[in-house]
């Protein structure tokens, strides 16, 4: 039952791109296409494995500094608890971080307009008479810095 219901979702998605490629196409900008759907997924996967990777050490160097529980400052019930979650730390560490990395990753992907500006700029020939920067960096390289610095 549950095999039917994913080939229906990948017929249905499938036939969607199509019916988008073959449209891009007719008018001459399938390159266009291909370029966003690549902006975004390469945005989705290298985004996706900077967190869960980013994740992943933090819980791995957490387990490696935890008291161990032979030492004698442990509690009672800090060895419970240990006890309680080694069975199944293997499986939280890979699937915290892979979680959180899915949903960073489809927030970071929505901002693919701005990574696509900020890689594809050009000058613009006109400076800003204040900073004496080309007012490209205004509408290019600002809006970029500012979005990496508002997501961290």
């Amino acid at each position: 039952m549950i095999a039917v219901v994913v080939l229906i979702a990948a017929f249905v998605g499938f036939t969607q791109v199509y019916t988008n490629i073959l449209w891009y196409d007719q008018l001459g900008y399938l390159r266009v296409f291909v370029t966003q759907n690549l902006t975004v997924i390469s945005l989705f996967i290298a985004s996706a494995l900077i967190v869960a990777g980013l994740m992943f050490l933090s819980l791995w160097l957490a387990y490696r500094s935890r008291p161990k529980t032979g030492a004698a400052q442990t509690t009672d019930t800090m060895r419970k608890y240990q006890q309680a979650l080694d069975p199944v730390r293997k499986i939280v560490m890979i699937a915290v971080p892979l979680i959180f990395g899915l949903f960073a990753a489809s927030t970071i992907a929505t901002q693919w307009q701005t990574v696509a500006l900020f890689f594809n700029q050009e000058p613009f020939g006109q400076t800003d008479p204040q900073f004496n920067l080309d007012l490209s960096f205004y509408v290019f390289t600002l809006p970029s810095c500012a979005w990496l610095w508002a997501s961290w």
